[in-house]
């Protein structure tokens, strides 16, 4: 997610008077110390206000970490709700293993404000399925999408795995960017093909191997940038 905003500056000549609408659930992870602020939705707001960007969030929130957000100067349209989406995220050797302890409602396009569709960059960043795909449809300008939400899937005690992108055909084709890893796609490399030849720029992570990026088909390697301790 964190490519999407980085490259910001060469989108755009001057960043500071770009909006970017982000819309997704902002998730509460349970860590050992308590609560800490997830979502794709937290990260790529707060980059891309930092980088000086306008930036407005659709969410359904907790209402302190709605605040953390605004903190950082950023408008965030919190939809009413009872109940915050959680996850309980554990490492073992590098390896994550994720149950969803609950889950707020969908954010439909009826809910989404008018202006919203106006925005520089939409960035469509679900986390557990929340987004509604008519949204898509929707955008004026450069829609962009962090599909990992779409891409899981949980079982009834909250265990989360891969699952076929059901509704890819119904967002792609209005899709300037798209960004996701590796482990999204879980090794079902079927979905490759007509992401790449549908969207115009596609970003794929491979942790610690940085990233391959496709520019209208066209394959470029970006390394990783090298770590001073």
């Amino acid at each position: 997610m964190l490519q999407f905003v980085l490259i910001l500056p060469q989108i755009f000549r001057e960043p500071a008077f770009v909006h970017i609408a982000i819309i997704g659930h902002i998730s509460r992870d349970i860590t050992t110390n308590g609560y800490t602020l997830g979502g794709a939705v937290s990260y790529a707001g707060i980059t891309a206000r930092r980088l000086g960007a306008e930036v407005t969030v659709l969410t359904r929130a907790h209402p302190k970490d709605a605040q953390h957000l605004k903190n950082e100067g950023i408008n965030v349209i919190n939809l009413p709700t009872d109940v915050y989406t959680t996850f309980r995220n554990d490492y073992h050797h590098g390896h994550r293993t994720q149950r969803l302890l609950a889950v707020a409602a969908p954010i439909l396009a009826s809910e989404a404000p008018a202006e919203l569709y106006q925005a520089d960059i939409l960035l469509l960043a679900p986390v557990a399925q929340e987004v509604d795909p008519a949204i898509a449809s929707q955008a004026t300008h450069m829609l962009a999408a962090s599909p990992q939400g779409w891409m899981r899937e949980w079982d009834v005690q909250g265990r989360v795995s891969a699952t076929p992108w059901y509704s890819s055909g119904r967002i792609l084709p209005y899709l300037d960017a798209i960004f996701f890893s590796d482990a999204d796609i879980a090794g079902d490399t079927s979905i490759l093909s007509p992401i790449i030849n549908t969207v115009p720029l596609s970003v794929i992570t491979k942790a610690i191997k940085g990233c391959v990026l496709y520019h209208r088909g066209s394959l470029h390697i970006i390394p990783p940038r090298p770590v001073h301790k």
